[in-house]
């Protein structure tokens, strides 16, 4: 960016800020959203692993809950993902 435009003042939301922080915030909210997404890959893998070992004891009630868990984390991957 250039360093002259950096503390151009925006308005969000009935609030005032610059491009210098609209740009930092930017960039933690892109951050978190891989972290979130990451986190969810992880879980629904975790809980489809969870799921088999159900199905294979015969507990079809872990095995359910732990499928619908597992639809729900890759819902969150799929929303971030857009």
């Amino acid at each position: 960016m250039p360093e002259d435009l950096v503390e151009e003042p925006i308005g969000v939301s009935n609030n005032e800020t610059t491009l210098r922080e609209a740009a930092t915030d930017l960039a933690v909210a892109h951050r978190e959203l891989d972290e979130y997404r990451n986190g969810a890959l992880t879980l629904a893998q975790t809980l489809k692993e969870l799921q088999r070992t159900a199905e294979a004891e015969g507990n079809h009630e872990l095995a359910t809950t732990a499928r619908n868990l597992k639809e729900s984390a890759i819902a969150v991957t799929e929303r971030i993902e857009g």
